[in-house]
């Protein structure tokens, strides 16, 4: 049953009634699989044989449509179950916005576990859309949020390039250079977004601010400023034209170029001290313990 910290967490949704319906969807397809079986067998009994040739096969049936999902001869109940519970899934995790609380590798997890088949066969598949399902797994993503926090931050840390000076691979500074912010088209990397909102989720939780919902995140964000008009190169393919290189609100500034990487300034020091003192939790004798912030990084 869904808990009530679950139901907080889906305020407009009634899980109840999402599966309910979903049962009642899957009893359908039962019926329908049913049904066509015995269509399938009905048909084969009004033969109609070419000439010179014994009838080896029925009257074909054509195949129907269910808003846009096959019914033919490869339907299955379990097939249409995966796509109904996969479909439920992504919409109660959007509804919920935990997938604003996760960090970019936690997303990434489940967009992978979203693709599989949620039978429970594959490993780390998603479990099927049960009232117990739903209230264990959001109970186990609500418990993990000072998780996802920590990781978030780590790992921005440990994919920052060495190659690049600005870079200190002892502690975060005012500036950060990130690689493969865009690619060569133009198009921002969904997973470098993501983590640039684990970045900004310290900076909200710092002035007692709720984060922006992940629909909304950097990667909206940053698509809509860069305003570029995409158009075709006979040598380059698909590409996008100058436009606006640059975001910034109250707590940091961005600016990507067109070999990919993006500039990423501090405003605050105190948000920086922050970052440090995350790090500091995950690795509490490194050299990142130094809470300072370089102020000759700027």
């Amino acid at each position: 049953m869904p808990t009530a910290a679950t139901a907080d967490l889906i305020p407009s949704t009634d899980i109840k009634r999402i599966v309910s319906v979903r049962d009642a969807l899957i009893l359908k397809a039962q019926e329908l699989a049913a049904i066509w079986s015995d269509m399938q067998e009905l048909a084969t009994q009004i033969a109609a044989p070419r000439v010179g040739e014994e009838c080896a096969h029925g009257l074909a049936i054509p195949s129907l449509q269910l808003k846009g999902y096959d019914i033919d001869e490869r339907f299955s109940v379990s097939g249409f179950r995966e796509t109904i519970d996969t479909t439920c899934w992504r919409f109660l995790m959007e509804q919920s916005g935990m997938l604003t609380v996760m960090s970019a590798d936690a997303k990434a997890k489940w967009q992978a576990q979203a693709r599989r088949a949620p039978s429970g066969h594959a490993k780390d598949a998603l479990p099927m859309l049960t009232l117990e399902n739903v209230a264990q797994t959001f109970a186990v993503l609500f418990d993990k949020r000072l998780d996802f926090l920590i990781d978030g931050v780590v790992r921005v840390f440990e994919q920052l390039a060495s190659n690049y000076k600005t870079n200190n691979r002892k502690r975060f500074t005012f500036k950060l250079i990130l690689s493969g912010l865009v690619d060569r088209h133009g198009f921002f990397n969904h997973r470098t977004c993501d983590r640039i909102d684990d970045l900004l989720r310290i900076c909200y939780l710092a002035d007692g601010k709720p984060q922006p919902d992940a629909r909304e995140g950097m990667y909206r964000q940053l698509s809509r400023s860069s305003g570029g008009v995409r158009q075709f190169d006979q040598k380059l393919g698909w590409i996008t034209t100058e436009a606006q290189r640059a975001w910034e609100d109250s707590y940091i500034s961005l600016r990507w170029f067109k070999k990919g990487t993006g500039h990423l300034k501090f405003k605050r020091g105190d948000i920086v001290i922050r970052l440090n003192q995350i790090m500091a939790k995950r690795y509490p004798n490194a050299i990142c313990t130094d809470v300072r912030p370089n102020h000759g990084s700027r």
